[in-house]
C-alpha cells in the first residue's frame, strides 16, 4: 500500500470520521455532511482503502481498487452475497480545455453504454 501522508483534505476527512465514528456514510452522504470542508470526491475514493487498512472503518470497494493492499495482507477481501450492488462511475477531464475528437467519441460511447445498462 502507498505510504501514508496527511494532506489538509485527508486530515479534514479523518477528523470528520473520528467525530462521527458510530455513523455510516456513503461517499455522497459524507461529502454532503462535510459541506464546505469536504475534500473532492476523488480524494475520498483514493483514501478509502488506506482508511480501512488503518482501522478507521469498513468499506465496500472494487477488487481492482484494493488488489495491491489485499495481496500485501493489509486488507481482507470477501465476496458479498448475491445482492446486486449499484455503482457509479465517473469520467474526468481537464478543466477549461476542449476534448480531442477521439476523446469526445470515447465519452459518447461511455454515455451510450451507461444509458443502455440502466
Amino acid at each position: 500500500m502507498r505510504n501514508s501522508y496527511h494532506t489538509q483534505q485527508r486530515c479534514a476527512l479523518l477528523a470528520f470520521l473520528s467525530a462521527h465514528a458510530d455513523e455510516q456514510f456513503t461517499v455522497e452522504q459524507l461529502l454532503a455532511a462535510m459541506g464546505d470542508a469536504a475534500p473532492g470526491r476523488s480524494t475520498v475514493y483514493r483514501a478509502l482503502d488506506r482508511l480501512v487498512a488503518e482501522g478507521t472503518g469498513v468499506s465496500i470497494l472494487s477488487a481492482l481498487a484494493v488488489q495491491e493492499a489485499v495481496a500485501a495482507g493489509q486488507l481482507l477481501q470477501f465476496e458479498l452475497d448475491e445482492t446486486p450492488v449499484r455503482r457509479s462511475i465517473y469520467m474526468a477531464r481537464r478543466r477549461k480545455s476542449s476534448m480531442s475528437s477521439p476523446a469526445r467519441t470515447f465519452a459518447e460511447l461511455v454515455r451510450k453504454q451507461a444509458k443502455a445498462s440502466v
